[in-house]
């Protein structure tokens, strides 16, 4: 079911824990299970979202960079019809700051009061991924006709 139809009372919470060394950043909300009980629950960004190279990055493999780490003033907005929208300032490999936002009622999904990352949705996003790198690759390959042998006699072509 839809988190803005289904869930409310939405906070965020960053902290650090301290025995890990690390920040994470949490979730609060009141979710609706299937009976109609509403129930409070969370869930830890980092176990789905990243940063990559300033942008939001989320998949169903534990993200390369722990968003929380690379997240200055994470903050949470809760538009009109419910959506929960996620923005903070991501840093790149370079050390720059990008203000972005995430619409998170796209990318989490609510089962019976459990709250997890829509798999089709996170699927769509790694094909997605893949296939920017693949191109990235064909790019490479075509200036390099050694690289583009090397690429057809493995079948990557």
């Amino acid at each position: 079911m839809n988190i803005a139809t289904t869930c409310n009372s939405w906070s965020l919470e960053n902290h650090r824990l301290e025995e890990e060394r690390r920040w994470v950043t949490d979730l609060h909300f009141k979710a609706k299970k299937d009976n109609g009980e509403w129930i409070s629950t969370q869930i830890r960004l980092d176990d789905f979202l990243g940063n990559d190279d300033g942008n939001f990055k989320y998949g169903l493999r534990y993200p390369e960079r722990n968003i929380s780490s690379s997240m200055s003033n994470p903050r949470l907005e809760v538009t009109g019809d419910g959506r929960p929208i996620l923005h903070g300032r991501l840093t790149t490999r370079d050390a720059y700051g990008h203000d972005r936002s995430l619409d998170l009622s796209k990318i989490l999904w609510n089962r019976d009061g459990r709250i997890s990352l829509n798999e089709d949705v996170a699927r769509a996003e790694d094909e997605k991924r893949r296939e920017q790198i693949r191109q990235k690759m064909l790019e490479k390959a075509r200036r390099n006709p050694k690289m583009m042998e090397r690429l057809r006699r493995q079948g990557k072509l």
